[in-house]
């Protein structure tokens, strides 16, 4: 059976080395999975209420663009719908058109939720795990624009079922809201689940390392 070495049980500690061991301690880096909680908090915070309506109206822009039509654009703010703008295009759009432009801002912000998620499997295998939990807060956040309009009565989607004269099928919606946000949820909660067991094997790495600690200074002082 191979041993494992004192310089592979040091690695885990950040800024450790085989000379500097009696400085070595966890006490910084296990700390950070308690700030990066937070720090992901404040993140959620700014994206889904700044951020992330700002994003969807860039992508409303994009599209409006893309069909070489000019625009006008103006910012909003309310205490129910908080800070949104507004992509009024300045030309006649047709229906698939105009159903594209629509769609571009919600769809837009579900890309960028999709594309944070994979940066945080990536950084899961990388066992980059604070930079992880402060991601899938900044995922969440996007996540947030398309579910508030999931569940709400006004909004592009409702404006799309009325261009297609749906407006029947929109108690779906609802329905798909609680489905992301479970989606959501299970997510988190398998983040989490993986985050706590991957402290529990920095610990015991940790205690490891103490013990190896404690055998160098014995055999010093011997």
């Amino acid at each position: 059976m191979q041993k494992t070495s004192p310089l592979f049980l040091l690695k885990f500690v950040r800024g450790a080395d085989i000379e500097g061991y009696e400085k070595i301690t966890p006490r910084g880096y296990f700390r950070s999975y308690y700030s990066s909680g937070i720090i992901g908090i404040i993140i959620f915070l700014v994206i889904s209420v700044f951020i992330a309506p700002m994003t969807h109206e860039a992508f409303h822009i994009i599209a409006v663009k893309w069909f070489g039509c000019q625009y006008t654009f103006s910012m909003h703010q309310s205490y129910e719908n908080g800070v949104y703008g507004e992509v009024t295009p300045l030309c006649d759009l047709n229906v698939g058109e105009t159903i594209t432009f629509l769609a571009a801002g919600i769809m837009g912000n579900i890309f960028v939720a999709i594309f944070l998620s994979i940066i945080i499997l990536y950084a899961r295998k990388e066992k980059r795990i604070i930079w992880a939990s402060m991601t899938i807060f900044a995922m969440i956040g996007f996540a947030s624009d398309p579910l508030f309009y999931f569940f709400s009565q006004t909004g592009d989607i409702v404006t799309i079922l009325k261009i297609l004269d749906k407006e029947e099928n929109a108690y779906m919606f609802p329905y798909l809201g609680y489905l992301l946000m479970l989606s959501l949820f299970m997510y988190l909660w398998s983040h989490l689940s993986f985050t706590i067991e991957h402290k529990s094997k920095l610990e015991e790495e940790w205690e490891r390392i103490k013990s190896l600690r404690n055998r160098i200074k014995r055999r010093k002082t011997a």
